[in-house]
């Protein structure tokens, strides 16, 4: 297949979960909401000096900037329509599974495996809105990681210069991406383990940043074992860590019943595979995978299926070198076609991926929370334009059932972000069923 050709073929997934999304009627909910009130409330130097500049960061000590800028840019060029940022969600998809392909192409030199893996990762779509910092985090990994593997085997300055700013991009997106340097020793031992110890003083510059990283922003997540144990985002060191592996394990492997046993056997299978095969390794990539796991391992109460994306991508690269070895696969393509499908996509869930997509978009829906929320700002709205608000106010919005999303968003802040009328600053607003309460800031 040529890589054109490939290309357009990769974009039929992302395409078919951007229209399952369309027809779905998605809508806001949980941090979407706060990205609205923070976007709505901040300017981009306000929002700059809150994520890198004060101590407490933003919400819960995040220190990050990329995907808050392109929140608020798309928010002050097209305003709320939800399908604004669900495209920009798809064409951040749709980057990433082509750099993903690029990268892969470019260290096993084998399209048909590289394709198929691309298939794989495609299917773990993100369609959360609030999920564009792990999918720009993921892009800027997977540039370091492209642009470090070309470093390795042709020395350019060029391209070791630009794995480093990458590398500082993708930390100013998602803390997790600071572990990216441990990942590259474990990737150029992968590639050759005789070259990783003459290549290794060149890591020192990514080791100097990751620990200045670590000493200035990432201690602040040291509070989070502190957090109150109802808190999703408490941290702890119990057996729960073994229970969230399994868990993770379980969310990366979908077709899979997860449990301690399978991730034994696949380290264990790792480990022989590399003992006795020559040239690159498979271990530091799965090694690369259970590191970037590691973090959201001690979150006692919080378990989200993003979480295993960025690690995905080691983990399916080490695959394809397991594949691109495998003298079955090789032998010819009927045989490379039927084994990769029967084992990597049963395994991956890829086909309950795709059937979930076809059946949500044939079959659309309507979201209550949409229509809900739409008569409120409606509502709100009108009796703002009215100006005879007293010290409190109640705003009807014509219906007593009791809507979590609405609460959601009102209890954030985030309606003020929807009504055009600079009065909105001077009121807060509860949600209670069936009304929206209006008080004035300061009321004389």
């Amino acid at each position: 297949m040529k890589n054109k050709f490939i290309y357009v073929l990769l974009l039929a997934l992302p395409l078919l979960f951007f229209l399952q999304n369309i027809r779905q009627d998605y809508f806001y909910y949980s941090d979407d909401w706060d990205h609205f009130a923070l976007v709505y409330n901040n300017s981009f130097a306000d929002l700059f000096k809150q994520t890198m500049l004060s101590a407490d960061g933003v919400w819960v000590h995040h220190k990050i900037i990329t995907g808050f800028f392109l929140f608020k840019l798309l928010y002050e060029i097209f305003g709320t329509p939800p399908q604004v940022y669900l495209i920009a969600v798809f064409i951040l998809n749709t980057a990433n599974i082509f750099a993903f392909y690029s990268l892969v192409q470019t260290i096993l030199q084998n399209r048909r495996i590289s394709f198929f893996l691309a298939l794989i990762f495609a299917s773990f779509y993100l369609s959360w809105i609030s999920n564009i910092h792990e999918l720009i985090t993921a892009f800027f990994v997977l540039l370091g990681l492209f642009s470090w593997h070309k470093w390795l085997f042709e020395r350019k300055k060029l391209q070791y210069l630009f794995s480093l700013i990458f590398y500082l991009c993708a930390m100013l997106s998602k803390e997790i991406a600071f572990l990216l340097p441990v990942a590259l020793l474990f990737v150029t031992f992968g590639h050759d383990f005789k070259r990783a110890r003459q290549v290794l003083k060149s890591l020192y510059p990514f080791i100097f940043v990751m620990v200045l990283y670590g000493i200035f922003y990432a201690s602040g997540f040291i509070n989070y074992f502190s957090y109150e144990a109802q808190s999703s985002y408490h941290m702890s060191v119990s057996t729960q860590i073994i229970k969230n592996l399994v868990i993770y394990f379980g969310l990366t492997f979908r077709g899979l019943s997860a449990n301690l046993f399978w991730i034994v056997a696949f380290i264990v299978g790792s480990l022989v595979r590399d003992i006795k095969a020559k040239g690159k390794k498979v271990t530091p990539f799965v090694a690369s995978y259970f590191l970037f796991l590691v973090p959201p391992l001690f979150f006692a109460n919080k378990i989200s299926d993003y979480y295993v994306y960025i690690p995905l991508i080691f983990l399916l690269i080490g695959l394809g070198i397991w594949l691109n070895k495998s003298r079955i696969i090789n032998r010819t393509q009927w045989s490379f076609i039927f084994t990769l499908c029967l084992i990597t996509f049963g395994v991956f869930n890829v086909y309950k991926e795709i059937k979930d997509g076809i059946y949500l978009s044939i079959h659309p829906r309507t979201s209550n929370t949409k229509i809900v929320f739409a008569k409120v700002v409606n509502n709100v709205s009108r009796f703002m334009a009215a100006d005879h608000i007293a010290a409190e106010s109640l705003v009807s919005i014509g219906t007593r059932e009791r809507d979590e999303g609405i609460q959601f968003a009102i209890d954030r802040g985030a309606l003020p972000a929807f009504i055009d009328n600079p009065k909105m600053e001077d009121y807060i607003f509860t949600y209670i069923d069936g009304d929206i309460l209006i008080q004035k800031i300061n009321y004389e």
